[in-house]
């Protein structure tokens, strides 16, 4: 039996700026994807384990290295500017946010290339808080 291909996958994780996601230290230490969390979070998926190949950086420190062979990235923000270059295996990106509406216009997103968000991830909960807070 040959093993599973292995799914190149960046992490763009951001230092805490006003400028950017998170915006404070405190969110710094909340979102930030480290090599822990994403261990954690693919072992409860025994059969992506070994298919994913995660490079987990900072801001832009790695970015055009690392996604020459990337075909998928996770981040909040990312350079657009000849993305289809710098990122020429890239199919997909998933924006770590309910919106993309940080990212327009979408007419770097390089053909082929689709993009997702957390649209809904917390809908459950987040319905779950207002009932109790109503009850309350």
């Amino acid at each position: 039996m040959t093993a599973p291909r292995k799914v190149k996958v960046h992490i763009k994780n951001n230092h805490a700026s006003p400028d950017t996601f998170p915006p404070t230290p405190e969110g710094e230490e909340v979102f930030t994807i480290t090599r822990e969390r994403f261990d954690a979070c693919v072992s409860n998926y025994p059969d992506l384990a070994d298919c994913l190949d995660a490079f987990i950086d900072w801001d832009t420190d790695n970015f055009e290295t690392s996604m020459k062979e990337a075909e998928v990235l996770i981040c909040w923000d990312l350079p657009t500017e000849n993305l289809a270059t710098v990122a020429p295996n890239l199919k997909w990106i998933h924006c770590i946010g309910a919106g993309v509406e940080h990212l327009y216009p979408l007419d770097w997103i390089p053909e082929g290339v689709t993009i997702v968000n957390n649209r809904g991830a917390h809908a459950a909960k987040g319905g779950e808080f207002g009932l109790m807070a109503v009850l309350m």
